[in-house]
C-alpha cells in the first residue's frame, strides 16, 4: 500500500484561500505599480520593492503547502492519487494554462496597441520585473486552483 506524500506546512483552506488571493494580487499590482511610477534617478522606488518582498514572502508558504506540492509530483508518483485526484489536477493543468496563453495573448495586444497609439509601455528593467513577476504567479498557478476547487471540511462528520 502507498502512503500518500504531505508537505509539512499544512495551511488551513481559509488561510490558503486568502494567501492565494492576496499574494498573486498584491505582488502584480507592486510590479506594475514600481514599474510605471520610477523615481527621480529611474529605478523601482524602495517602497515598490519591499512591497513586493512582502507578496513574494506572503506566496512561499502557500507554494509550498501540499496542496500545491501535489502539482508537482513527477509522473512516476502517479499511484499517490486516485483518479479523481489525477483528474482534478490535469484540469487545473489545463485551466492554468488556458490562463497562462491568454494573459499573453491580451499582453501581446496591449503592447502593439501601445506602440501604436502611444500608451504606456515599461522600460527594459520594468519589462523584467513584469516578467519575474509573471513567472512568480505563474508557477503556482495550477495549484492555487487546486485550492479553490478544494472542498471545505465540515466540522460535522
Amino acid at each position: 500500500m502507498v502512503e500518500k506524500v504531505r508537505a509539512p506546512v499544512r495551511l488551513s483552506l481559509r488561510t490558503a484561500k486568502i494567501l492565494s488571493v492576496i499574494g498573486p494580487v498584491g505582488l502584480i499590482l507592486a510590479t506594475l505599480a514600481g514599474a510605471m511610477f520610477l523615481g527621480l534617478d529611474g529605478r523601482v522606488q524602495k517602497v515598490f520593492l519591499v512591497l513586493r518582498l512582502v507578496f513574494m514572502l506572503v506566496l512561499l508558504p502557500l507554494y509550498f503547502d501540499g496542496r500545491s506540492q501535489s502539482t508537482m509530483m513527477p509522473e512516476k508518483f502517479n499511484a499517490l492519487f486516485d483518479e479523481r485526484e489525477r483528474s482534478q489536477r490535469d484540469r487545473a493543468f489545463r485551466n492554468s494554462y488556458m490562463i497562462v496563453v491568454g494573459s499573453v495573448v491580451l499582453a501581446s495586444m496591449y503592447v502593439q496597441i501601445a506602440m501604436g497609439w502611444g500608451f504606456w509601455l515599461p522600460d527594459l528593467r520594468g519589462a523584467v520585473d513584469i516578467g519575474m513577476c509573471y513567472g512568480l504567479v505563474v508557477l503556482g498557478l495550477s495549484g492555487i486552483i487546486l485550492l479553490w476547487r478544494e472542498p471545505a471540511v465540515s466540522n460535522e462528520d
